[in-house]
């Protein structure tokens, strides 16, 4: 298995790698197949359109260019093996509903707590990275508390509740890999040349669904950093269960871009409403200093009060954004209507129910 891998920056230089790599892959026939795995399906979003916007030999767009998840790269390459055996692929809502069954039949260090959304949500999340750990590691885990005694517990049981009928994540990637070994050839028709776009967080299934397949097909990994050490651990990390270098060739034209974020500045003000304020005078001068809007982000820990008073800032000073907002369909008065007049069944259409809801709807009656 020979895996090239390049290091780029993020943003453009990425998307500049990946047409490279494209071109590369398609070797001068714009017909040839080439699959793209992607972390998640926005980046495979932004991706496809960046590549669609360039131009190839005087004509702008992208053809016969794969985008795959490594889980559905695994259902592409191994659900049909899955569904020979019976076996449908799980999705959140079916391990929600083992977890709330698990609960049921006994909630454990989770009593008092087991019906609560987030106690559902947590265990979901948990089962799923739990099932990337094998026997032995469960049982040492196991140990280290009894609440995570009463994790492992719960994972167990949903794991067993859904072993007959349903294939997890892992299942899945193990059979697609068996799959593609079985069949290197078939694989390599399939797929054409694969290009691993900027690995993130790649657990060991995926990463030997994806080493499987460099076996078969020419693989290109093009690996993002952003030049401090702490940021790039997790690529670093994933790369090595790759079995490619982090440390590989810069694309020329990318190796400025890598460089460590600049410094911090702390600044200390009185309130919320000043804490907006410097905030969105920064993005102002960022802006003013030709840094673009896309790339000037305004983080905060709570929703209350910043939402509404970044979003003010904003407003004021001229500013389209792309985030949470303080104006929801519960906060004006045609979508609150609009809402409670549904709600109205629930009611059983009562007189009261219904005076109530023409009273506040903005409705006219002739």
């Amino acid at each position: 298995m020979v895996i090239d891998c390049v290091t780029t920056a993020y943003g453009p230089p990425a998307h500049e790698a990946l047409a490279w790599a494209v071109a590369r892959a398609k070797g001068g026939d714009p017909l040839a197949p080439v699959t793209v795995v992607v972390p998640n399906h926005y980046v495979g979003l932004a991706a496809r359109r960046a590549l669609g916007r360039r131009e190839h030999g005087g004509t702008r767009g992208i053809a016969a260019v794969a985008f795959h998840t490594a889980y559905s790269l695994a259902e592409h390459l191994g659900g049909a093996e899955m569904a020979d055996q019976g076996r449908r692929g799980v999705s959140s809502t079916v391990i929600a509903a083992a977890v709330r069954a698990a609960l049921r039949r006994d909630p454990g260090r989770f009593r008092g707590v087991e019906t609560h959304p987030a106690t559902e949500r947590a265990l979901t999340r948990a089962h799923r990275e739990l099932s990337e750990l094998d026997r032995g590691q469960l049982a040492a885990l196991s140990q280290q508390s009894p609440r995570a005694a009463d994790v492992v517990r719960v994972h167990r049981e949903v794991a067993a509740a859904l072993e007959d009928g349903f294939s997890n994540e892992q299942q899945l990637a193990r059979g697609a890999a068996a799959a593609v070994r079985a069949r290197p050839s078939e694989t390599r028709r399939r797929l054409g040349p694969m290009i691993v776009f900027l690995p993130q967080s790649v657990t060991g299934s995926q990463a030997g669904l994806l080493r499987a397949v460099a076996d078969a097909t020419e693989t290109t990994v093009i690996a993002g950093a952003t030049g401090a050490e702490d940021a790039d651990a997790t690529v670093r990390a994933s790369l090595r269960r790759l079995g490619a270098d982090f440390d590989a060739a810069v694309l020329p034209g990318a190796r400025e871009a890598i460089r460590p974020a600049g410094t911090v500045r702390a600044v200390s003000v009185s309130d919320a409403d000043d804490e907006a304020r410097h905030a969105v005078r920064a993005v102002v001068d960022a802006a003013r200093a030709g840094t673009p809007l896309g790339r000037c982000a305004i983080l905060y820990g709570v929703e209350t009060p910043y939402v509404r008073l970044v979003g003010d800032g904003l407003d004021a000073a001229g500013i389209s954004r792309c985030g949470a907002t303080a104006s929801t369909v519960q906060t004006s008065l045609l979508g609150r209507s609009l809402l409670e007049m549904l709600a109205l069944r629930d009611e059983g259409f009562s007189r009261r129910a219904v005076m109530a809801w023409l009273a506040g709807a903005p409705v006219s009656i002739k």
